[in-house]
């Protein structure tokens, strides 16, 4: 009978640390494929503007204009080539100024306990953000070529710090975004 607790007591420890090692294997995926998500976002952004010779932003959404919960979601307008972006930082009465097309594909909203930390764009000679701000914009050109963007997001149900956040940077000359952590 002893040797039968033992064996379940050994049985017990082991499924609890391969669950522990699950659960960080899964927040690791949730962190980073949120990143990818918005990647993919702004590559499609790019591809857009380069072949339809016409601007186009991805907006990234850090609360929800209703609820004025934090919900992240990003899309994708198309811009009147005529009109000027006045600030990567808009309000949200500002969004649809300048705008020929809203959410050309849709919004993208990442996994359920995803945030968006901190959101830093501009040019790279002038990065001072308003704190939270609610929206910031990456605006593609024909070329191809965009504002600088530093996008972070965290997983707030990831127990482990390390892989918790994960980040997007956007680089103006090619308008071309990397992911940075969160795990492989």
């Amino acid at each position: 009978m002893i040797e039968l607790i033992v064996v379940l007591a050994i049985i017990a420890l082991l499924s609890l640390i391969s669950m522990n090692a699950y659960l960080s294997m899964t927040a690791a995926r949730r962190a980073r494929a949120a990143a990818e998500m918005l990647v993919s976002t702004l590559a499609a952004a790019r591809s857009q503007a380069i072949a339809l010779q016409v601007p186009f932003r991805v907006v990234i959404q850090r609360r929800d204009p209703v609820s004025n919960a934090l919900r992240p979601a990003f899309w994708i307008d198309e811009l009147d080539p005529s009109a000027t972006t006045s600030s990567y930082y808009p309000t949200a009465g500002q969004l649809a100024a300048g705008v020929r097309r809203q959410q050309v594909q849709g919004v993208v909203t990442p996994p359920e306990g995803t945030l968006i930390k901190d959101m830093l764009v501009g040019t790279t000679s002038t990065l001072i953000a308003p704190p939270n701000p609610d929206y910031a914009l990456v605006v593609f050109s024909p070329s191809g070529a965009s504002n600088y963007a530093f996008i972070e997001l965290e997983d707030t149900r990831a127990r482990d710090t390390s892989i918790r956040t994960s980040s997007v940077t956007v680089y103006p000359a090619t308008g071309r975004a990397i992911v940075k952590g969160g795990g492989s």
